[in-house]
C-alpha cells in the first residue's frame, strides 16, 4: 500500500505516513513536537482579562510602542497582524502562568543548588601563548611596573586586547571550569600566577565579585531553565521513539537496497 493521500502539489502526492520522515529532513520535526508540547501545557491555562490587558501593557512598555504608529511599525517589523501579535502575547502569558504553577516551587532550592555558577565577576585577564613570556608579565603586574590595559594591548593573544582586560560582569557558570573555580576562591584585587588554559597560557585578577540575588529577572531565568530541561526530555525521549519505529518498519520492508552492479 502507497498510503493514504493528504496533498497534491507540483504533481507529486504526498501522503500522511510520509510526513514526518519529510518533516525530519526539512529539520522541521522537533520544532512540530516542540510546539504540540506547549499547546498541550496552555490548553487548560484561563486567563482573565485583566491579567491580559496588564501582561499587554508591560509587553508594550518594554518594546517602546507607545502610539499607534509605533504599533504599527513594530507589526509591520516582525510581519504580524494585530490579532497574530495578541495572541502571541497570551500565549506568552498562558506559559508563564503555566510554568510558574509547574516550577514555582522549586525555585528557590534550584537557586541554592546553583548558586556558585550563577554569581557574576569582574575579571582582568591577559592571554599569551608562551609561558615565559605571562611569568614576565605577572611579575610587571605584581611589581606595579605595568597595567593590564598596557599589557593586554601590547601582548595579548585574545579578543580581551580590545578592552584593556577587562571582562564582566559574567556569571561563573558560563566560563572556562578552571578559571571559573580560580575566580570563585579569589578576593577582589587578587593575581594568580599564570595558568594554561586550551592551550594559551592566562594571568588572571579578580576585580569584583557579584553575588547572585534571587530577584524578579532570576527567578524567570530558572523558570525558563526548568521548563527547557523537561521539553530537552520529551524532545529526546520522542525521537528516541520515533527512531525505533523507523528500524522496525525498515526492518519489516526486506533487505536493504544494494548496487545494481556486479
Amino acid at each position: 500500500m502507497a498510503g493514504t493521500p493528504w496533498l497534491e502539489i507540483a504533481g507529486q502526492t504526498v501522503f500522511l505516513e510520509s510526513i514526518p520522515s519529510i518533516l525530519e529532513r526539512g529539520q522541521l520535526l522537533l520544532p512540530l513536537i516542540r510546539r504540540l508540547l506547549i499547546e498541550s501545557c496552555i490548553s487548560g491555562i484561563e486567563i482573565s482579562e485583566d491579567q491580559q490587558l496588564a501582561f499587554q501593557r508591560k509587553f508594550l512598555e518594554q518594546n517602546g510602542i507607545k502610539s499607534d504608529e509605533d504599533l504599527r511599525s513594530w507589526l509591520a517589523k516582525n510581519k504580524l497582524t494585530e490579532d497574530q501579535a495578541s495572541r502571541n502575547i497570551l500565549e506568552s502569558l498562558q506559559l508563564d502562568t503555566y510554568k510558574r504553577k509547574e516550577y514555582g516551587s522549586s525555585v528557590e532550592k534550584v537557586f541554592l543548588e546553583t548558586k556558585d555558577r550563577r554569581d557574576r565577576v569582574v575579571y582582568s585577564l591577559l592571554r599569551v601563548e608562551s609561558q615565559s613570556v605571562a611569568s614576565e608579565l605577572y611579575l610587571r603586574l605584581q611589581e606595579g611596573d605595568s597595567t593590564f590595559t598596557d599589557l593586554c594591548q601590547r601582548y595579548s593573544v585574545g579578543n580581551e586586547r580590545d578592552t584593556g582586560g577587562l571582562i564582566g560582569p559574567v556569571a561563573l557558570g558560563r566560563l572556562h571550569p578552571n578559571l571559573a573555580e580560580l575566580l570563585r576562591l579569589s578576593n577582589p584585587g587578587q593575581l594568580w600566577q599564570p595558568l594554561e588554559i586550551d592551550g594559551n597560557w592566562v594571568v588572571v585578577r579578580l576585580d569584583k565579585k557579584l553575588p547572585a540575588q534571587l530577584d524578579e529577572s532570576l527567578e524567570l531565568q530558572i523558570l525558563d531553565e526548568c521548563f527547557e530541561a523537561w521539553v530537552s526530555t520529551q524532545l529526546s525521549q520522542f525521537m528516541q521513539a520515533y527512531s525505533s519505529l523507523n528500524d522496525s518498519s525498515q526492518g519489516d520492508s526486506g533487505p536493504a537496497m544494494t548496487s545494481a552492479s556486479h
